[in-house]
């Protein structure tokens, strides 16, 4: 609050001097005005960018932790005949087909299965030559029935 010493300084500015606190009747004591600053304001884009870090970084060690279990516990190729009966029995020699363009397990099975089932004889050529991918030139492994 303002104090008026006098009557007859109703009419005239009371100005405050904000640096010594000072009160003055008529021309400002001073042109420079102290400024209060405000509180820091957080840094919400850099909150945020940590969270996304630490996510990323969580979703990394989850892969690598996935990877690491399935290789622990392995897996096996899912058989086409459903269980181990009528399974061709793998000789110690084995023959070979060199992969042509075109060719896949089904087109090798049928050219080299004989008397054995489609099945039983593609399940054997999944594990002997460890997958399903056949590349032109590769050599397929052949079991002998």
């Amino acid at each position: 609050m303002y104090a008026v010493r006098h009557a007859t300084d109703i009419a005239a500015a009371i100005t405050v001097d904000h640096r010594s606190g000072r009160s003055s009747v008529g021309a400002p004591v001073s042109g420079y005005r102290r400024v209060s600053r405000a509180a820091p304001r957080p840094n919400y884009a850099a909150r945020r960018l940590a969270a996304v870090g630490v996510l990323f970084v969580g979703l990394l060690l989850a892969v690598q932790a996935f990877g690491a279990a399935a290789a622990v516990f392995g897996s096996r190729p899912v058989l086409a005949a459903g269980d181990d009966a009528g399974r061709v029995a793998v000789v110690a020699t084995l023959d070979t087909h060199v992969a042509r363009n075109g060719d896949s397990l089904w087109s090798i099975a049928d050219a080299y299965r004989g008397d054995v089932s489609r099945s039983s004889f593609i399940d054997t050529l999944v594990e002997l030559n460890g997958g399903t991918a056949v590349q032109v030139g590769q050599a397929v492994l052949l079991p002998r029935s």
